[in-house]
């Protein structure tokens, strides 16, 4: 099966409408998949200099920043790797592109981008999740809209983040971004667990 090429800002694009997707790793962000080892991207020390200390204890899941691995067309990728998986299989993804004080225009991106999936992924069910607060943010003034895509069991996420000025104010280095989230159903359930 070909693979399904996501390429996002100006070259946003699907690599042919004739490919079809019938398994997410199908998908790729610069060229990696889920199922992919991170080790064939960064090496074992940048994987654990790259780790984010997102959770204080030990939890099913933990998640490592792309470094400085080259990217085209994202600001920034976060992996999800399972704990004490020796082989580093990438499990969950999400890539970046981060709009400082331009909402509007990572709207329109986010639009453009579920437009092109939607043309080339017949047997998917599409889920517009509309605008809400992010959980984050128990004021409840950070909103982020997304688009979900369901194969089989896992799923193609889309998503704007917009913070509120508050949390801009207490985390200088946030961005309201965009989100392109390749994850499996595994991982899925994990978040909504709570992340434990």
């Amino acid at each position: 099966m070909k693979k399904l090429l996501v390429l996002l800002f100006s070259l946003f694009f699907l690599s042919s409408s004739s490919v079809f997707a019938d398994d997410i790793s199908d998908f790729e962000i610069e060229g990696i998949s889920i199922g992919d080892s991170l080790l064939d991207y960064l090496t074992y020390g940048e994987i654990t200099t790259n780790k984010v200390n997102y959770f204080q204890d030990e939890r099913q899941y933990y998640v490592v920043r792309s470094g400085n691995l080259k990217l085209k067309n994202f600001d920034s990728i976060e992996f999800y790797l399972k704990k004490n998986d020796s082989k580093f299989i990438i499990n969950y993804f999400v890539g970046f592109k981060f709009y400082r004080n331009n909402f509007d225009e990572c709207k329109t991106k986010k639009q453009k981008i579920v437009s092109d999936i939607k043309s080339v992924l017949n047997n998917s069910k599409m889920v517009d999740e509309g605008t809400f607060s992010h959980a984050f943010d128990k004021s409840g003034k950070s909103t982020q809209t997304r688009t979900n895509f369901y194969i089989n069991s896992d799923y193609v996420s889309i998503e704007c983040l917009m913070w509120s000025q508050e949390i801009k104010n207490e985390n200088p280095n946030w961005s309201d971004n965009l989100g392109f989230i390749i994850g499996t159903n595994e991982v899925m359930q994990w978040i909504k667990s709570g992340y434990k």
